[in-house]
């Protein structure tokens, strides 16, 4: 009774927003969370600059105080925002990996950062997090748009799930060239992860943008290039931005999907146009350069991941490894976070091994060079790491 009044109270937060939304958040004790403004230039060769605060109004008094904390941009550009977060402990001068964490459909970057719990992994393991908020608004579960003032979002991630033809992959690159400006970021190791709708989206990153990260990790969201279905969306999107998935470089992939999530099933969609999550792995291994034939490298009785490693002939020197875990959970109707309750997130799977850390160990092993993806398969380092745990860490919701 407990644990579903538990569930109850969280996903009352969630529907209500103002409870997890502010400007500065709270996800962490251990570091500092701040949400930068930026505008946007249509201009792909004009970086980012902060919004500029808008001024004191000339009639008012002297004597009134002013606070309004709105900004604004100017000549056109168009204002985003991201959470930034920084743990505390990290070395000065040293320059340290970067994770862009999306999320969902209907959400917010405050959302995705409590709802995966990642500043905790980011603690342990010393690197930034940031988090983007999406522009179009949107509502779960229904076709129509969030009310004004509401900071419910989403991204265009070709197929799902925007309103309009945003250029969120401009934003995003903008984004990362602003922290790399600004913070300690190590540009050999910036990776790309989400949730649903930011699981989609995340794929279209490792599509697009294979010339700036080094490994991507969708939860709960396939490559989704296209709404092909000849009638129209049913929740009323719009054929948003169509895209072609074709990246300059290699991307490592690894996949987490509920089996049970009635949200992006793992069949796939015939309402909704969704491809299966057979279909997005296999077009992955197909443009990694790996065979069909997987290795499972984990199960456990609600957990199975199998890996695709071995290159096709000819391509020894260029392929990515696609990894795919599949959960079998029931837990917010199979459309949740993988891991136990107790991680720093909340509505997990409530799987063993397949969480955060396995996420990061995921990264850590992949690191960009010289514009190409290096695969570094540390398999020593990997059975060393599940002898002293004793258990598996290795490896690697929201729409």
């Amino acid at each position: 009774m407990f644990k579903l009044l538990s569930i109850s109270i969280k996903i009352a937060c969630i529907l209500l927003v103002g409870c997890i939304h502010s400007s500065v958040v709270e996800a962490s004790n251990s570091g500092d969370s701040n949400q930068v403004e930026l505008c946007i230039s249509a201009d792909p060769n004009k970086k980012a600059t902060p919004s500029i605060r808008v001024p004191r109004p000339f009639w008012l008094p002297s004597w009134m105080s002013w606070t309004w904390t709105e900004t604004k941009c100017t000549n056109g550009d168009m204002k985003r925002s991201a959470i930034v977060y920084v743990p505390n402990g990290l070395e000065e001068g040293t320059n340290v990996p970067l994770v862009m964490n999306i999320h969902a459909l209907g959400a917010n970057a405050n959302l995705q950062q409590i709802f995966t719990g990642f500043d905790k992994t980011a603690d342990d393991n010393k690197f930034i997090v940031v988090y983007p908020e999406g522009f179009s608004k949107a509502r779960m579960w229904t076709r129509y748009p969030a009310p004004p003032g509401v900071p419910l979002y989403s991204f265009n991630a070709g197929g799902c799930c925007s309103d309009k033809p945003i250029d969120d992959i401009g934003f995003l690159r903008k984004l990362i060239e602003y922290m790399e400006d600004n913070y300690s970021i190590d540009s050999e190791r910036i990776y790309a992860m989400g949730m649903s709708n930011g699981g989609f989206m995340t794929n279209r990153v490792a599509c697009e943008m294979s010339d700036v990260i080094a490994a991507a990790a969708p939860v709960a969201g396939v490559l989704f290039e296209s709404y092909s279905l000849k009638t129209p969306h049913p929740m009323g999107w719009t054929k948003a931005d169509d895209f072609v998935c074709a990246p300059e470089n290699r991307i490592p992939i690894l996949h987490i999907h509920n089996k049970m999530d009635k949200t992006v099933p793992f069949d796939g969609s015939q309402d909704f146009g969704f491809p299966s999550v057979s279909e997005s792995i296999g077009k992955w291994r197909k443009l990694n350069n790996v065979k069909d034939t997987g290795k499972v490298d984990k199960k456990n009785s609600i957990t199975e991941c199998t890996l695709y490693s071995e290159p096709v002939e000819g391509k020894d020197d260029d392929f990515a490894t696609v990894e795919l875990c599949v959960i079998n959970s029931y837990e917010a109707r199979g459309h949740c976070w993988p891991g136990q309750a107790g991680q720093g997130a909340f509505l997990q799977c409530l799987n063993d091994d397949v969480n955060n850390t396995y996420i990061w160990q995921f990264f850590t092993q992949h690191k960009r060079d010289e514009g190409k993806v290096k695969a570094e398969f540390f398999a020593n380092e990997r059975d060393e790491r599940k002898a002293k745990a004793g258990k598996t860490v290795f490896g690697g919701e929201e729409l």
